[in-house]
């Protein structure tokens, strides 16, 4: 089976869990995929304001954690908070490319659906609004 790997934010008290994506979990997949790219957006230098957005973990201390630090693990997740559907939506705002597979994943999977709504009503991104009523209608 392997490691299974989240990105921690130890400043910041936050975590990203790549399973929440729906991507690939492994070391070989921690800075790749929907994940990879939201989370190398809150690492680039900062040019917005927005919570979760580019540059919100600049200069945070970071790291990447396997659950073969079980009890590590299990601390993180009970005591951090879990960004990765805050992550996906500003994925879905800031990227075209990726909107209609993180919309399919979306329509496939409840829990993303429901994390994307969820970040949609905290932060009401245009696109991410869109995206939410084209899905609706599709189902419809």
């Amino acid at each position: 089976m392997g490691v299974y790997y989240i990105i921690v934010n130890d400043s910041k008290k936050e975590y990203v869990d790549p399973f929440d994506f729906e991507d690939n979990f492994k070391l070989s997949g921690t800075f790749s995929g929907l994940h990879g790219y939201g989370v190398t957006e809150m690492l680039v230098h900062p040019v917005s304001d927005r919570k979760y957005g580019f540059g919100y973990w600049c200069g945070d201390s970071i790291r990447v954690l396997g659950d073969d630090k079980e009890d590590e693990m299990e601390n993180i997740e009970k005591t951090y908070k879990n960004i990765s559907h805050f992550v996906l939506a500003n994925v879905f705002e800031n990227c075209h490319a990726y909107r209609d597979e993180i919309l399919r994943r979306a329509s496939e999977n409840p829990k993303i659906l429901n994390g994307l709504k969820s970040a949609n009503e905290q932060f009401n991104y245009v696109n991410l609004k869109y995206g939410l009523t084209r899905l609706n209608e599709q189902k419809t």
